[in-house]
């Protein structure tokens, strides 16, 4: 069987194409259009000789020692970052390594927080997750960085879940022999929220 433009079953079937393609392409377009609102110009600041560095999450697994908080850096100078600096527990190997910044002052956009999952009774004599309680913020913190030194941030939650406490180290000469850069306090928009289900009492 020889099928020609002329020939109705043809056409439809063409059009049909046509009309999906057009459709995927208009998806495909709103898609990219929307994030690149959403994500802005990349930060893309290659590693130099004087480079100074922030470190990531410690790998494989991070102890509470450096903070009971998830840090991630979403924009440097405006430009979208996206980088993981700290990260309690375990943690894959690729979020180990550092994010390169030119020496100097710099503006950093963070987003802060913790999840902690609570556990009570949930009737008929059982345990188990009741809700989980859950703080952060997202300051803006400006800090100056000197060439070839190694960074650190870390974040702990205020036991009230009120306020989180947040530092910058220089880890150059190591962990042990860090020493603080600065110091911020930022309000933690601390909530409970009743896991569902089963639903509980907070305990």
């Amino acid at each position: 069987m020889t099928l020609t433009l002329t020939d109705p079953w043809f056409g439809a079937k063409l059009r049909a194409v046509t009309n999906a393609g057009t459709l995927l392409n208009l998806a495909a377009g709103l898609v990219l259009f929307c994030a690149g609102c959403a994500s802005g110009p990349k930060y893309g600041y290659a590693q130099q000789k004087d480079s100074a560095s922030i470190e990531g999450p410690v790998v494989p697994v991070q102890s509470k020692a450096y903070g009971d908080c998830v840090i991630h850096i979403t924009t440097i100078d405006g430009l979208v970052t996206a980088f993981t600096a700290s990260m309690p527990g375990l943690a894959w190997p690729g979020y180990g390594r550092p994010l390169y910044l030119s020496p100097g002052g710099h503006m950093l956009v963070l987003d802060v927080g913790e999840t902690d999952e609570e556990i009570g009774n949930v009737g008929g004599g059982r345990t188990g997750a009741v809700g989980w309680s859950t703080a952060g913020a997202k300051p803006t913190v400006t800090a100056t960085f000197v060439a070839n030194h190694i960074y650190r941030f870390t974040a702990n939650i205020d036991p009230s879940g009120k306020s989180i406490d947040l530092t910058l180290w220089d880890e150059t000469g190591g962990s042990a022999t860090r020493s603080r850069v600065a110091n911020w306090t930022v309000n933690a928009d601390g909530a409970y929220t009743e896991a569902t289900p089963p639903s509980g009492r907070h305990r």
